[in-house]
């Protein structure tokens, strides 16, 4: 029998849970697959398998799956035969490309607030709309979509975090969303009665649609951020 790759396994697997018609994939994309780290699959397979799991597409969006295995990868065990293998990829890209091997919606990373490193240094930039939110800058100039909430809880490795930001542990390994339509305001922020003041909880607040961060009581006030019908 001819040796299966692994993606083509888990291709198999993922079809057999959904309806999925492949996308035609250009050269450009197959080259740049290579450049990512689609050779460490096999070094990869167990966080592979859980990212198929959890329903992640391998062909067709390989860079959204390969994002959630480096994730996996990382929180694991950074020392891992997986995460040297993608790490050695990696290190000879450009953070933009890396954020694109990984699936990062790039309107998330593309602006002036990507650059800064430390929080007081991101939240005093305050005419190009900045805010620290998890270890991280971002811009806040645009209302926060759901796609774009999604990807930072994504990026969470804290559960109490993970919690804080709105979000839950999905088996046990990755802080994902709730849907859309279950998305609330009052969501943040919301573990104690009595909240102390989190400054990632007061700008991830502030940043969705229809929401509003009360600093008296460090609740978040409104109802559904992402769903018109309230």
């Amino acid at each position: 029998m001819a040796h299966k790759s692994l993606l083509a396994i888990l291709s198999v697997c993922s079809v057999t849970a959904q309806t999925y018609v492949p996308t035609p994939m250009s050269q450009d994309n197959r080259n740049n697959m290579s450049d990512c780290g689609r050779s460490c699959m096999d070094a990869c397979r167990h966080p592979a398998l859980d990212c198929v799991g959890g329903g992640h597409v391998p062909e067709g969006q390989f860079f959204k799956f390969l994002g959630c295995i480096y994730h996996k990868a990382k929180k694991h065990d950074e020392m891992s035969e997986c995460h040297k293998c993608l790490e050695s990829h990696h290190k000879l890209l450009t953070r933009e490309t890396v954020d694109k091997c990984l699936g990062v919606d790039q309107h998330v990373v593309k602006d002036k607030c990507s650059a800064h490193q430390y929080a007081h240094l991101c939240n005093g930039a305050s005419a190009d709309s900045c805010k620290w939110i998890n270890r991280k800058c971002y811009s806040t100039a645009e209302d926060l979509t759901y796609n774009a909430y999604r990807q930072i809880l994504f990026q969470v490795e804290d559960e109490q975090v993970c919690a804080l930001l709105g979000g839950y542990v999905k088996r046990g390994l990755t802080c994902a969303a709730r849907k859309a339509q279950h998305v609330k305001c009052r969501q943040i922020n919301s573990r104690t009665v009595n909240p102390s003041f989190y400054s990632s909880c007061a700008n991830i607040c502030d940043w969705m649609p229809k929401c509003k961060y009360d600093v008296e009581s460090n609740k978040c006030l409104g109802y559904k951020p992402f769903t018109t019908n309230q």
